[in-house]
């Protein structure tokens, strides 16, 4: 991986890859590349801010943030069977897209404001919410997306609703 500003520890130890970054680590930019190869299980323990994954092209089983996101675009991979996309809290200007032929089940526990889920628009909303996608085709698999407090301004699109909808070309504000 690539870096700057003040360097991550990076260790291997036995299936899984650690990355620390020092304390009070902000604005650093980075590039890691993941074997393609290799199925992976990617967790963060703490919260994220400010993060792009493009993960389309990985094997993923699981992508698990225990705190909260806020400025986070990620793209999911295709997946036969399910897959896990969860967040320990609350959600903020969050982007999740995945391909055309992966369905999706949202659970958010808390409320939410300015919702996209495929072509559902949702402004504000109090409670638990779950939400599941309708496919016009054969699905290869589903990524089971939990949210478990709030989130605003959250969008949960394929690929293909991004690059036909300009409403979901654009960023959460």
């Amino acid at each position: 991986g690539r870096f700057t500003g003040r360097q991550p520890a990076i260790a291997s130890v036995e299936s899984t890859v650690l990355i620390r970054f020092p304390r009070g680590v902000d604005r650093n930019r980075g590039e890691l590349g993941l074997n393609p190869d290799v199925k992976w299980s990617i967790e963060s323990h703490g919260g994220i801010s400010g993060l792009t994954a493009d993960l389309s092209g990985l094997k993923l089983t699981s992508f698990r943030i225990d705190g909260g996101a806020s400025r986070l675009w990620l793209h999911l991979p295709g997946t036969q069977g399910r897959a896990h996309v969860e967040f320990g809290r609350g959600v903020e200007r969050v982007r999740i897209i995945r391909p055309a032929d992966v369905g999706a089940s949202l659970d958010i526990e808390g409320g939410c404001s300015n919702l996209l889920f495929d072509d559902q628009q949702l402004g504000a909303i109090s409670g638990g919410l779950h939400l599941e996608s309708d496919l016009k085709g054969p699905s290869t698999g589903t990524y089971q997306i939990k949210v478990r407090s709030g989130a605003s301004r959250l969008s949960v699109v394929t690929a293909q609703h991004v690059a036909d909808n300009a409403l979901a070309r654009r960023m959460p504000e």
